[in-house]
């Protein structure tokens, strides 16, 4: 096995546990600021409170259609969940 010298794999690892906190970090604040629980979100936007709850903990991420069904529903863009 060759040794990364570079920390490259490394790298992108934490570029990426970086993204995938934030991205969920954005919905559960969103949602607590308009104080609704998980199963109106889930209602509202046609998921499952299972879904939400797994994007908000980071074990899964949402499909695009259903970003821009968030976005939407809290008045933003989709960029404002995605971005840093």
């Amino acid at each position: 096995m060759v040794k990364d010298t570079t920390g490259s794999n490394k790298r992108y690892y934490w570029l990426k546990l970086y993204e995938d906190f934030f991205e969920s970090k954005r919905i559960k604040k969103l949602r607590k600021l308009h104080h609704i629980s998980q199963i109106e979100l889930a209602q509202k936007i046609g998921v499952t409170q299972g879904a939400v709850s797994q994007w908000e903990t980071g074990e899964a991420k949402p499909a695009l259609e259903n970003l821009i069904a968030i976005a939407r529903f809290f008045g933003c863009k989709v960029d404002d969940l995605i971005d840093k």
